[in-house]
C-alpha cells in the first residue's frame, strides 16, 4: 500500500467536569475534526462521555490531542465507540495521540479505550499524561494491538 500523501489535521478535544450537588456536570465539552466527544446518559453521580471518530484516522500527521480536567469529586466515565485503527504512513510525518488528564482532590476519572491498531508501515507517538491531586483515582485501559487480520503486523 503506497503511503499518503494529504496533509492531515490537528483536533483537539476537550473536556472539562466539575461537581455541582449530588451530579458531575460537563462544563466544557469540545472535539474537532478528526474525534468529537459526545455526552451519554450520565450513571448515577458520574458524567459519561463517548468519543466518537469522525474521519478516517490514524493517517501520518494527524495530531489528536486530548485534554481532560476535572474538578474536586468529579466523577467522569469515557469510552471509545471503536478502535482506532494507525494506517500506513512510511513517507510523512508521524502522528500523535497525545492524552493530558487533571484531576482535582476526590475526583474520579474512567476511560476503557478501545484498541489502537498498529498497521504495517504506520508512525504513530502516543502518550499519555495524569496529573492525579490527593485522593483522586484514575482507571484506564490502553490496548495496542500488532495489525489486523489478513494485514501485516505494524510496529
Amino acid at each position: 500500500m503506497a503511503a499518503a500523501t494529504s496533509t492531515r489535521t490537528h483536533t483537539r478535544v476537550d473536556i472539562r467536569a466539575q461537581r455541582c450537588g449530588q451530579q458531575t456536570v460537563l462544563a466544557r465539552l469540545a472535539g474537532g475534526d478528526l474525534v468529537r466527544a459526545r455526552p451519554l446518559p450520565p450513571a448515577g453521580s458520574t458524567a459519561r462521555i463517548a468519543l466518537v471518530q469522525t474521519a478516517a484516522a490514524l493517517l501520518h500527521g494527524d495530531r489528536i490531542e486530548m485534554r481532560v480536567e476535572l474538578g474536586e469529586d468529579a466523577r467522569l466515565e469515557i469510552t471509545d465507540i471503536a478502535a482506532m485503527v494507525a494506517h500506513d504512513g512510511r513517507g510523512g510525518t508521524h502522528a500523535t495521540l497525545q492524552t493530558t488528564a487533571r484531576l482535582a482532590p476526590g475526583a474520579v476519572f474512567v476511560w476503557d479505550a478501545k484498541p489502537l491498531v498498529l498497521c504495517a508501515g504506520c508512525s504513530v507517538r502516543r502518550t499519555i499524561a495524569l496529573e492525579l491531586a490527593a485522593g483522586a483515582t484514575a482507571l484506564l485501559r490502553d490496548t495496542i494491538v500488532l495489525g489486523r487480520p489478513g494485514h501485516q503486523v505494524g510496529i
